[in-house]
């Protein structure tokens, strides 16, 4: 679901991902069921050791603002309401799909070389 804090948090995840550290953000984020205002934000940062001082900085600047943007207007273009959502060979999946489904989309692409 994509709630108001959704595109600051985004923004975090950018902000962590600068660092290297965009996987372990996003896991510690979901993991520990953090609040996504800013100061919980900025907290899971600090408790990931990541450089707060250019974490912060990034963050309030918002140097991902724009990149955070255009990704919220592309899936708002593919009709995406929420996360996770994706796209695989034109056909839209919504919501978070089974191995299976995701086999059998994916195991007729793979025969036909595509």
């Amino acid at each position: 679901m994509i709630t108001a804090q959704s595109p600051r948090a985004a923004q975090a995840g950018q902000c962590a991902f600068d660092q290297g550290k965009f996987w372990e953000y996003h896991h510690y984020l979901y993991d520990q069921a953090r609040a996504i205002d800013t100061g919980g934000l900025k907290a899971a940062a600090a408790e990931l050791g990541l450089d707060t001082q250019s974490f912060n900085q990034c963050l309030d600047a918002g140097q991902n603002q724009a990149k955070v943007e255009r990704s919220l207007q592309e899936a708002e273009r593919q009709g995406f309401q929420g996360a996770p959502a994706f796209v695989i060979n034109g056909q839209v999946l919504i919501g978070p799909p089974t191995f299976e489904k995701l086999q059998q989309i994916i195991d007729p692409i793979l025969a036909s070389g595509g």
